[in-house]
């Protein structure tokens, strides 16, 4: 796997010829055919690539790449994701059946898949375990999972951490050993790159949201 802004980056410097080799396979396709993405995407959904089935799921999900709209696919390419491992399916599954969006409204499922998310590192799933662990007065189990996630570079859970840390949940020496791993984490991600195709990959999704809602 690359991260998404080194596959950014890639891409931008292929923006004059519109052309651009893909960074694995070095295959030749254009930008601007998404026909052609979604059809290799469908590929390698076929050789069982989890994380196609997750990035296909989501086109499905925000009718994105010139796909319909449609919500049972996305559920069955995620939970066939989900069920290879793929971190970023669980919790797409989890969010589904918390907001019952997309599918049945069911916070068993959404725990479940929230925790199995949580567990392959996904710090946003760990986050909302916290939260739900301290909506339910449960503040040492809460604040165990939020410095996991702050561990993993989570902003939100850093946050809580301090806050605990004020509040007396939270002893000094848990602080400053969280505090550091958060650090050490921000540093190990940051990059140029990856803020840009953070924000080019938000303002697509907010795009398409959009459009649902005018739907």
């Amino acid at each position: 796997m690359l991260c998404g802004g080194c596959v950014r980056a890639h891409v931008v410097a292929a923006a004059d010829t519109k052309r651009f080799k893909c960074v694995f396979c070095r295959t030749e396709a254009s930008l601007l055919d998404k026909e052609v993405i979604v059809e290799r995407m469908k590929k390698r959904v076929e050789a069982n690539d989890a994380l196609a089935m997750f990035h296909l799921g989501t086109c499905y999900q925000l009718g994105m790449m010139g796909l319909r709209q449609d919500h049972t696919k996305a559920l069955e390419l995620f939970h066939k994701s989900a069920k290879l491992g793929n971190h970023h399916a669980q919790f797409a599954l989890s969010v589904c059946y918390k907001k019952g969006g997309i599918g049945e409204n069911d916070s068993r499922k959404a725990t479940y898949y929230e925790q199995l998310s949580a567990m392959a590192g996904n710090v946003k799933a760990r986050y909302n375990l916290g939260c739900a662990e301290g909506n339910a007065d449960n503040m040492d189990r809460a604040y165990k999972h939020w410095m996991i996630s702050a561990n993993g570079g989570c902003d939100l859970s850093m946050k809580d951490v301090q806050e605990g840390y004020k509040s007396g949940f939270v002893t000094k020496d848990d602080y400053a050993i969280t505090t550091r791993a958060y650090g050490n984490s921000i540093d190990e991600m940051k990059s140029d790159d990856r803020d840009r195709a953070a924000t080019v990959r938000a303002s697509r999704v907010m795009g398409a949201v959009r459009q649902e809602d005018n739907l």
